[in-house]
């Protein structure tokens, strides 16, 4: 048959533009005589990737294709021949940029956004291996070699040749592209990163992404690419209203709104009082409306996860050269800073690296901070680091989530890189997980606080029941309900796993147009298996024990326990969220399912540590404190659901169980108790 080209995605952008023109280069390049399908896709969104958004993906297999190209072979001598190119799979970035705002610094290409230096060498490489993960996750398969490219579509020919130099190293040292090219220019940039291979007694080379007798097409990578758009219109009735929710306008109007950019802004309250949802409002308001870069960091991986998702299906774009919304984990934040600090060390390929940082996190903090503190490093070159460094660390905002529960240094230092005037905070006053001292943020700090006193989580009588515990266990807590916000129900189950009222649950839940991923499990640390990655290599080195058990009653899960799982996010919608307790703070849900979690108390009683200071604040009992800190923990998860809670006990005669059974008794009109 025939050569075939296809070209796919939404017509009327400059994606799709580009992807034509790719098409002619295709076409010009390869003789009619050719036999082959090639398949190039526009705006493609790689749904379930940290990195997820792809200017054009290209690939096909070709019939007794070659063209004379010139390489490097492996003693470093140019080599010149016959390829021939029987399949290949690439991805392309596209700059528009004109050839004054791209600049080559050593090996990384820059280009000029809003006076600021963006590396795309790096951008491109993360495309490349979000692909490849990409299509492993979805085939099951080894994913076939990947070439990356930057097409500059706003430089020459001869532009790109002032650019990169004009001896041989410097014209095939690169990926770059020039906004017109002929199609051996493709391929002989894609033998810099893949060596063709020589045939044994023969006079020509090869240059396959795949071995020749396997189908590139046979990876039906159309299809997956289809599962955002599938995700989109599959989403329940909760995620759709969140999608929404974080779209509307928000800032304008607001009495903080000219706070932002001025001095710090303070969002303070409990649980459930949507710090997290304004945080993540305000940096979709300030990317979609001021064309702001904004970062939200936070130490949960799991929200990390969820509003990943969120940002995908509200179609963020995450480019590093336009209005965006990233999360991270502050230690990755922090990681990347110490590597533009100069910490680390260099590996075989030329990259940086801290291979003992989370093990020595806070030693790295505190030299970074001595460092700026003595001069050595000084404001100019936190303002280099933020230029060349840009898509890691230079953001226009960045939020904080769950503030008080940082410390000190990680504050100080975001301060010395950003400023107070460019940080938005969350403060959950008294929800302490990694430490149990506040974190002031607004000390010393020219600050606006809005404090929120109303609970706009969960419904009416889940607040009630939520006080009502607070005070059963003398917690100084109370959250204003919404009058108008009917409904809620909690059940406390004496047996450990009732799968016949989860079941009956999720029901209720989907009766409300939710999906699986809208009904959440919890789980304590007792009930996950940990192994010995070094002894059982092919297994993950902790997961849900009771996993198979919960697969064979009807609720396939996302095990977010895993730790291969935890930065991801789940892409079937008919697969239920299960989380460690300590991973669920920022999350809600419309159902949640407490399990066990009279464990999870003991858990937090027996891992208590008094910190240093303690002692002496002689105002408090010992034991007291303890409790607090204890069943105030116990209050995040039961602070996580929307609508319905369902508690399960490890111990149904304990005394926790019993005054969980005396809360019921004194609500029963929507506490249920059930043997």
């Amino acid at each position: 048959m025939p050569l075939e080209i296809e070209v796919k995605g939404r017509g009327g952008t400059p994606e799709h533009e580009a992807a034509q023109a790719l098409a002619g280069v295709f076409r010009q390049g390869i003789p009619r005589t050719t036999d082959g399908h090639i398949v190039i896709i526009s705006g493609a969104t790689l749904f379930g990737q940290s990195t997820k958004d792809l200017d054009l993906i290209a690939y096909g297999d070709l019939h007794k294709f070659k063209l004379p190209l010139r390489f490097f072979a492996e003693d470093g001598h140019l080599q010149a021949g016959d390829v021939f190119v029987n399949n290949f799979c690439m991805c392309i970035e596209l700059k528009r940029h004109a050839a004054h705002d791209v600049l080559l610094d050593g090996l990384v290409l820059k280009v000029r956004y809003n006076n600021k230096l963006h590396d795309v060498t790096h951008q491109s490489e993360k495309q490349k291996y979000a692909l490849k993960q990409f299509i492993e996750e979805r085939s099951g398969r080894k994913a076939p070699y990947v070439y990356n490219f930057v097409w500059l579509r706003g430089m020459s020919h001869d532009s790109l040749m002032g650019l990169v130099g004009k001896s041989e190293h410097a014209r095939t040292g690169h990926n770059y592209l020039p906004a017109r090219f002929a199609l051996p220019w493709l391929f002989q940039l894609g033998c810099v990163q893949k060596r063709p291979y020589k045939v044994p007694g023969k006079d020509y080379w090869v240059a396959n992404c795949l071995p020749k007798t396997e189908d590139i097409h046979s990876y039906e990578l159309c299809q997956a690419l289809d599962l955002f758009t599938r995700m989109r219109e599959a989403v329940g009735d909760l995620t759709r209203k969140k999608i929404e929710k974080i779209s509307d306008r928000l800032i304008k109007d607001q009495d903080y709104s000219e706070a932002i950019g001025k001095m710090l802004l303070v969002i303070s309250g409990r649980a459930g009082t949507g710090k997290t949802v304004k945080l993540l409002r305000l940096a979709y308001d300030l990317a979609r409306h001021q064309g702001k870069r904004c970062l939200i960091l936070t130490y949960n991986l799991a929200l990390v996860s969820d509003i990943r998702r969120l940002l995908a299906l509200s179609r963020m774009p995450d480019d590093v050269d336009q209005h965006s919304v990233g999360i991270q984990t502050l230690h990755k934040f922090f990681y990347e800073l110490a590597i533009g600090f100069g910490f680390g060390q260099e590996s075989e390929h030329g990259n940086k690296y801290i291979p003992d940082f989370v093990s020595h996190y806070e030693k790295y903090l505190a030299e970074m901070m001595e460092f700026v503190n003595a001069g050595v490093i000084q404001q100019k070159d936190i303002q280099e680091l933020m230029e060349t460094r840009h898509d890691e660390v230079a953001w226009d905002h960045v939020l904080i989530d769950e503030a008080q529960d940082w410390q000190p240094l990680e504050r100080d230092l975001i301060y010395k890189v950003f400023t107070p005037a460019r940080v938005i905070v969350a403060d959950g006053i008294d929800q302490m997980i990694r430490s149990q001292t506040h974190c002031d943020w607004a000390h010393r700090v020219k600050s606006h606080r809005i404090h929120e006193r109303r609970c706009l989580r969960q419904k009416r009588n889940l607040v009630e029941f939520v006080n009502k515990y607070a005070e059963e266990f003398n917690l100084g807590w109370e959250l204003e309900p919404i009058e108008e916000y009917e409904g809620g129900k909690v059940v406390v189950c004496a047996s450990p796993n009732p799968y016949d009222l989860f079941q009956k649950e999720f029901q209720a839940c989907q009766s409300f147009g939710n999906r699986a991923y809208e009904m959440m499990f919890l789980t304590p640390p007792a009930l996950v298996v940990r192994r010995d990655p070094k002894k059982e290599k092919d297994k993950p080195e902790r997961e849900f024990s009771l996993a198979g058990e919960f697969a064979s009653n009807g609720f396939p899960i996302w095990d977010g326990t895993r730790k291969d799982l935890r930065s991801d996010y789940p892409t079937d919608v008919n697969q239920f969220r299960l989380l460690q307790y300590d991973s669920c703070r920022g999350l809600e849900c419309w159902s949640v399912v407490c399990l066990q979690l009279d464990e999870l108390v003991r858990y937090k009683a027996d891992t208590y540590e008094v910190e240093d200071g303690q002692q002496s604040l002689l105002q408090e009992d010992a034991q007291d404190r303890k409790d607090k800190f204890v069943y105030l923990w116990s209050l995040i998860p039961l602070t996580r659901a929307i609508d319905t809670v369902v508690i399960t006990l490890r111990n149904p005669t304990g005394s926790f169980a019993d005054r969980l059974k005396r809360l019921a008794v004194e609500m029963p009109d929507f506490v249920e108790w059930r043997e």
